[in-house]
């Protein structure tokens, strides 16, 4: 492989590739995190509420215990279903896997130092990671075709 296509596959599919998921990874682990702690913030409030109850029986604590016990819930649901700790760790794992892949070249160890076109065997192995990252997506944005799909027939 000659350099001007080894740096347009570098420029167009692999630092493109390395930031999407580094941005993703972070922004995932970003709302993970806060949506954890606003999560054991409220439940703290929620239990002080319930357990202030015992002392005054105002009608006003018991509805602000219900109203933060049904935010616990939202948000112990919204964690549980968009599921930002298992994507946030299945970017960080793409993006680790990036660049270990461009340290080995860089460094020409393991089996860069015998390969005779080391840059296409960059290339193929960036490939290859890039399709096992979409294969094993958990959550993707559009489902991958079924192997028996059927098209649409017009109307």
């Amino acid at each position: 492989m000659n350099k001007e296509d080894f740096d347009a596959f570098l420029k167009r599919r692999y630092y493109p590739a390395l930031a999407r998921y580094k941005n993703r990874a972070f922004s995932n682990q970003q709302m993970y995190k806060r949506l954890q702690w606003i999560t054991i913030i409220i439940s703290v409030i929620t239990a002080m509420l319930i357990g202030s109850e015992q002392f005054f029986d105002w009608t006003a604590i018991k509805l602000t215990a219900l109203g933060t016990s049904v935010l616990v819930t939202g948000l112990a649901t919204a964690l549980k279903t968009f599921s930002y700790q298992e994507k946030w760790a299945f970017y960080n794992k793409m993006s680790t896997d990036l660049e270990n892949e461009f340290d080995l070249y860089k460094s020409v160890s393991t089996i860069y130092s015998t390969e005779s076109d080391k840059e296409a065997y960059f290339v193929s192995k960036i490939i290859e990671i890039l399709s096992e990252g979409t294969e094993n997506m958990h959550y993707p944005t559009i489902p991958p075709p079924s192997s028996d799909s059927q098209e649409l027939q017009p109307r």
